[in-house]
């Protein structure tokens, strides 16, 4: 087979994608007038959609031939589109049946009131489609549906039956799993709705709490706050004594484990479950790893209590040696340091031989255990070598080990099983300290990039295309203007600037790489594109600009990057733009990081390949923007450079016509080598 012209072939999908009509939908519900809806239908085809989105991103590099492949590239995102629309004014038409449409606000906003017709059974059969497809139904749709439709209304019945206490106790669990996963994204004040949930959710699971499923709904609540410290804290906060109910919580597992093995939920809460029968385990855990220096006096205390309370445990001890000892080792290694019945070396060493795997695994629930458990060991045994007095150059080798053998795991997980809850695990393991300090700095960009490669493949090619781009505005602006890059790297006049330009060329180019890395912490919202993204969403999606920063900060070489990260979606004249609390102006690095925001802008515009929600503009169409917010959003040098520099204006329309398609595809053969 001849290979196709890559320039032509690009060009033309190009072409004829973007004359492809946008469809238009007036809203009209299918359940108008209607006394008993079913849902059904309704989730059925937003799962079939949904499902079709997921394989086609987890299939964009499955294809052999590279022909075939280069057509499945193109056609991919012209059925994500399509069906982005109709993916979003199907949910429109569920939510607008409970929900009264309020100008100002669209479905998603959570700020609508409900409808007051609405027949009851409406309510049950969304429910039964809920937990029928519940796949589908991913933290903010879950705030909208459970916790703006379904929770009020069975709260704000007249009489509350059994079943609708045990409907709620369930209602109220689903939403605090919710509601955890945005917290784990950054959002710091969705532990309090977490808490205040589960709390609900006990309340009325013990009004009926001789009801087996009742009871089994208190047991994953407990499960929930003994599994994550974050809760202990709120509940210490609050005056609430959850430590003290361990015993009773224990006694249940045991009393009922047939029972909650054949639990539609066992499968999800497994490893939660494991962590929370050992509560003091991490308990003791966390005080070791992440001690409060303001309370070290109390800390030390609290460890050698907890100690001596596990060493008289036959429980405990039972666990560790017959249950899960694989699990335990670490954290038994841990203490042993504590205790000093073994030096950092010898524990360390002891770990090396324990763990040797944690592959394969065959499921998505098989997945969740071993990279849970990979990442919590992981951390134990940094903070055990961190101790240790192995040559440095040894810890950095560890270190480096560590990240890899994580993104080995996630790179090998079940197709369409990513969530929140990966990308958070993997976060916290990205944002260890005892991580960080070794791995070296010309080691932390391919890690960043080859991090994003396994979790959005997409957002590594906008990252490589603001880079292309960034640096042809750089040259434009060299061209034209070299005067407003005076003061970077010290220079002090246009002849310095000159001289160094290799060198602020770097400069960007580095800053280009880190500008997006805070996407890693939420890119279950970024690959969330089957839909249009809540307001929710969309506040969380702009702490990505801060979220970089724990790369960065940690060292001084690399400090200044932040600015790139911080600033790249400020405007100009600082008036606007994100986060609030930023000067874009007063930073040395200004004008590249201007530069970048141009850059950034003209990827995301011109996206014909990847952005489901909106179809992309001609560069032509963006210069003219440009033009018109020169001065205030964009910086009026660089605008202008680039419209007057004729031989690099050509350079940038070309880059952006071919490049996407030639990154894809080095990312597609690079991948087949492999």
């Amino acid at each position: 087979m001849k290979p196709i012209n890559r320039n032509i072939a690009a060009l033309v999908v190009v072409i004829l994608y973007l004359s492809h009509p946008i469809l238009a939908h007036a809203y009209e519900s299918v359940y108008e007038n209607q006394s008993n809806p079913s849902f059904r239908a309704a989730f059925a085809f937003l799962e079939e959609k949904r499902t079709i989105y997921n394989e086609l991103n987890d299939s964009l590099f499955l294809e052999d031939n590279e022909e075939a492949w280069s057509s499945f590239t193109y056609r991919r995102s012209s059925t994500n589109y399509d069906n982005y629309i109709e993916n979003q004014h199907k949910l429109d038409d569920i939510i607008y049946y409970f929900l009264e449409q309020k100008k100002g606000f669209d479905a998603s906003s959570g700020k609508l009131s409900p409808r007051t017709t609405i027949p009851i059974v409406a309510y049950d059969s969304l429910w039964a489609a809920i937990n029928e497809y519940d796949r589908l139904i991913d933290p903010f749709l879950t705030e909208i549906f459970i916790g703006n439709i379904l929770i009020p209304h069975y709260e704000n019945l007249d009489s509350i039956s059994e079943k609708h206490h045990i409907l709620l106790s369930h209602l109220y669990l689903n939403y605090a799993d919710a509601v955890y996963q945005i917290f784990a994204m950054g959002d710091e004040s969705s532990i309090h709705q977490c808490y205040d949930a589960l709390n609900k959710c006990i309340a009325h699971s013990q009004t009926c709490i001789s009801d087996k499923e009742a009871s089994t709904y208190w047991f994953y609540a407990m499960t929930f706050f003994f599994s994550h410290p974050s809760l202990i804290t709120a509940a210490e906060r609050n005056g609430q004594e959850i430590d003290s109910l361990l015993p009773q919580f224990r006694d249940y597992y045991f009393d009922h484990l047939d029972t909650l093995q054949k639990h539609h939920l066992w499968d999800y809460y497994h490893t939660m479950i494991k962590m929370a029968m050992n509560y003091e385990v991490f308990a003791l855990r966390n005080l070791i790893l992440y001690p409060a220096d303001s309370l070290k006096a109390s800390n030390n205390a609290k460890i050698d209590s907890l100690i001596a309370k596990l060493r008289s445990d036959s429980f405990y001890e039972d666990f560790k040696e017959n249950i899960y000892p694989s699990e335990y080792f670490s954290k038994d290694m841990l203490m042993m340091v504590q205790e000093g019945k073994l030096t950092p070396n010898e524990a360390f060493e002891k770990c090396k031989k324990q763990y040797t795997s944690f592959l394969p695994f065959n499921s998505i629930s098989a997945f969740n255990r071993s990279f849970t458990s990979y990442v919590f060991t992981s951390q134990d045994m940094l903070y055990i070598i961190d101790k240790a007095d192995y040559p440095y150059e040894y810890k950095c080798e560890f270190a480096q080990k560590v990240i890899d053998q994580a993104l080995e795991l996630v790179s090998r997980r079940p197709k369409k099983s990513i969530d929140s809850r990966h990308s958070a695990l993997f976060m916290r393991l990205l944002k260890d300290e005892r991580l960080l300090k070794y791995i070296p700095e010309e080691n932390r960009i391919p890690i960043l990039k080859e991090s994003t490669r396994v979790f959005s493949i997409h957002t590594l090619v906008h990252i490589e295309l603001v880079e292309e781009y960034a640096v042809i505005i750089l040259d434009a602006l060299l061209d034209q203007s070299p005067e407003q890059l005076i003061g970077i790297l010290g220079t002090k006049s246009v002849d310095d600037v000159l001289t160094r330009k290799e060198e602020i060329k770097t400069i960007l180019r580095i800053g280009c790489q880190f500008h997006d890395a805070g996407k890693l912490q939420i890119e279950s919202i970024v690959n969330n594109e089957f839909r249009k993204l809540t307001d929710h969403e969309f506040r969380l999606i702009k702490t990505h600009s801060s979220n970089a920063t724990f790369l960065l900060d940690l060292d001084s070489k690399y400090g200044k990057f932040s600015a790139f990260a911080l600033g790249h979606h400020k405007w100009y004249d600082g008036t606007r733009g994100y986060p609030d609390w930023y000067d874009n102006t007063a930073c040395e690095e200004s004008t590249l990081v201007d530069i970048l925001t141009i850059a950034d802008c003209l990827e995301a515009a011109t996206n014909f390949m990847s952005r489901n929600y909106r179809r992309s503009k001609s560069f032509e169409t963006l210069v003219q923007e440009f033009k018109n917010q020169s001065g205030t959003r964009y910086n009026p040098y660089i605008v202008n450079a680039i419209v007057n520099s004729k031989g690099h204006y050509r350079r940038l329309s070309e880059k952006i016509k071919f490049s996407r398609f030639a990154i894809y595809n080095k990312l597609f053969r690079n991948t087949k080598k492999k």
